[in-house]
């Protein structure tokens, strides 16, 4: 019986529990889902509590000003770091073209030179034997000419006796009248022969007319082969003292020329030593003559001097960095992201501004855009052109240049300080009733100058607050957090 008893009990006890455990847990299988069925939030695209109301003192005090969206052509624009830098076609390193001594230094950093004002001295030798060599040529050249001239007015002058010898005039009339003309040597020689051809001749034509009886036939022959003698010698030596005098004259004329040319080259070498050319007026026995005058190749201002008086330089040392600022270049880079601005063209404008002159927007010109990508960069290099006539811009300054990425096109616009963010979205704030306004979220695009493309979200005509935006998003926070 006792036994029996304990079975019984046993199994009313398990009965129980399970009773208790199916009872306890259907209550926590459901719950939990009702819990979190409520503690789901509730999305919404529109923000909860949008209106901002002020009070006109409020308003007053915050300064609310309104503007209307407009429609106005608008740009693509990008803008990109830059850095001025000297005008590669106006900065110049002046350096010694030849090694020396600097006997003077007239100009230091900052001094403002004009082309071809001495900006230092320096004593060369190798300048006073180039100089030296120049006299040298010079009175080569001179001598030539002279020599040319008298072989020349020789020539003349044969051609004229010899012009007067085939006309037969007296040999006598023939020395009166070219007294004064240079014929050297061959005034002798064509006037004896001229005189032994006129003997001959005379004695041959004496016998031609009737004293042939008197003489003998061998006498007759000797003066008629006498004759025919002279007038043949007579031509040798005329067209032989021709023929030599006037090339003589051509051999002089050749000599000139190239005395002419060696004295060119002596100056070309003077020339290239000095930077520049120089009178042609040299003295001899000037003390000047190894002196070399170093002078600006442009106008502008000196940038940087790197030797004083006495110093020894070298040919190729920098003397001087001579640069003319009223022009500078702009140099930015074009990268992927602004891959559009690759076709920009030589002269078109672009818009510069620099947090030195933060007031101030300036204007460059394209100069060029490079032609291939740097690897170390990875861009592709833009050079613009500035005006720096007022002297206010210096090299290595930061700028920031924007860059076009497309056309122009019709869009409505609000000022740039009606938009305000929050949250990762933009907003502006419209006019609804007096000392209200609603936020009202909007989509905005590109930016040109103050102005913000919106692309949805308002319309053209509609009033936007231009001034206080930021203090109107600061009161709508303030009232949702109360």
């Amino acid at each position: 019986m006792k036994s029996r008893f304990l079975m019984i009990a046993v199994a009313v006890c398990l009965v129980g529990a399970g009773i208790w455990f199916a009872v306890t847990r259907a209550p926590h299988d459901s719950k939990p889902t009702e819990t979190l069925s409520a503690a789901k939030p509730v999305e919404t695209s529109e923000p909860i509590d949008a209106v901002v109301t002020l009070s006109p003192a409020k308003q007053q005090a915050i300064g609310i000003q309104l503007t209307a969206a407009i429609e106005k052509e608008m740009q693509p624009m990008a803008t990109v770091p830059g850095r001025l830098q000297y005008d590669d076609t106006r900065h110049i390193e002046v350096k010694a073209s030849t090694s020396g001594i600097l006997t003077k230094v007239l100009v230091g950093p900052g001094t403002v030179v004009s082309e071809g004002d001495v900006l230092a001295v320096e004593s060369s030798p190798e300048v006073g034997t180039a100089r030296a060599d120049v006299l040298r040529r010079r009175a080569e050249y001179e001598l030539a000419k002279q020599k040319y001239e008298w072989r020349r007015s020789a020539c003349e002058g044969l051609r004229q006796l010899v012009a007067a010898v085939r006309s037969g005039s007296d040999p006598q009339s023939i020395v009166d009248k070219l007294d004064s003309t240079t014929l050297g040597a061959y005034r002798e020689q064509v006037v004896s022969a001229y005189s032994r051809f006129r003997l001959a001749k005379s004695l041959a034509d004496a016998v031609d007319q009737g004293s042939a009886g008197a003489l003998s036939g061998r006498i007759v022959q000797e003066r008629m082969s006498e004759r025919d003698a002279a007038q043949a010698a007579l031509q040798a030596v005329t067209e032989q003292s021709l023929f030599e005098a006037c090339q003589a004259s051509s051999l002089a004329k050749l000599e000139v020329d190239d005395a002419e040319r060696r004295l060119k080259i002596s100056r070309q070498n003077v020339e290239m030593l000095l930077g520049y050319a120089e009178s042609e007026q040299l003295e001899a026995d000037a003390p000047s003559l190894s002196l070399v005058e170093v002078r600006a190749p442009i106008d502008g201002t000196i940038e940087a001097r790197t030797y004083s008086t006495q110093e020894r330089v070298q040919l190729g040392n920098c003397l001087f960095v001579l640069a003319n600022t009223s022009r500078l270049w702009v140099s930015a880079d074009i990268r992927e992201q602004q891959w559009a601005a690759l076709g920009l063209r030589p002269g078109q404008a672009l818009a510069i501004t620099s947090p030195a002159m933060p007031d101030q927007m300036l204007t460059s010109t394209v100069e060029f855009v490079g032609r291939e990508v740097n690897p170390a960069t990875n861009a592709v290099p833009l050079v613009a052109t500035i005006n720096n006539e007022s002297g206010h811009l210096r090299p290595g300054q930061f700028v920031r240049v924007q860059l076009p990425l497309g056309e122009p096109r019709k869009a409505v616009a609000v000022p740039e300080s009606a938009v305000v963010e929050h949250d990762g979205r933009r907003f502006v704030f419209v006019p609804v009733e007096a000392g209200q306004f609603r936020r009202v979220d909007v989509t905005t695009g590109i930016q040109d100058e103050d102005w913000t493309e919106i692309r949805a979200g308002l319309s053209a005509g509609e009033r936007v607050v231009s001034h206080g935006a930021f203090e109107l998003k600061s009161e709508l926070l303030l009232e949702k957090e109360e």
